[in-house]
């Protein structure tokens, strides 16, 4: 996050914020049209998107403590493990397309949502926790350099 955060003209939040939006904006349109374009699924392919929501909002609000590589693959690994387990136990839909799926996913969607409102200061302190490409004392000289 860091090296995005030197070349953007805005905090890192923000930029986080517009960049996330920017996705789950082109995926909501996409899955309207898939739902559209494919009427032998219908509306099932509208089931996608609260799952997705409460991943994306979880994976974000965990950047600011794990760090950008880890927090997004936990929650991926969560998630594929939370498919196949529901998969195995249930002979009908998976669980996180059902009714009661889809209210956990919204109530993980509030609760992420409202925790990364509390962490965004953390966004702005510096470099997050986790792996990064550039030092930040490499970043700094390659400025110097170029100024």
């Amino acid at each position: 996050m860091y090296e995005t955060a030197v070349v953007a003209p805005m905090h890192t939040f923000r930029l986080l914020m517009v960049r996330t939006v920017a996705v789950l904006a082109t995926t909501t349109l996409l899955s309207a049209l898939a739902s559209l374009a494919l009427p032998s699924l219908g509306l099932a392919s509208l089931g996608w998107l609260l799952p997705a929501l409460a991943l994306t909002s979880t994976g974000v609000a965990l950047t600011a403590r794990l760090g950008p590589v880890l927090a997004p693959a936990l929650v991926g690994g969560a998630w594929a493990a939370l498919v196949a387990l529901s998969r195995l136990l249930a002979s009908g839909t998976p669980l996180p397309f059902t009714a009661e799926g889809q209210g956990g996913a919204a109530a993980v969607a509030v609760a992420a949502t409202a925790l990364l409102v509390a962490a965004r200061d953390r966004f702005d302190s510096g470099a997050l926790p986790g792996p990064s490409l550039r030092s930040s004392r490499t970043l700094r000289s390659a400025a110097r350099r170029l100024s």
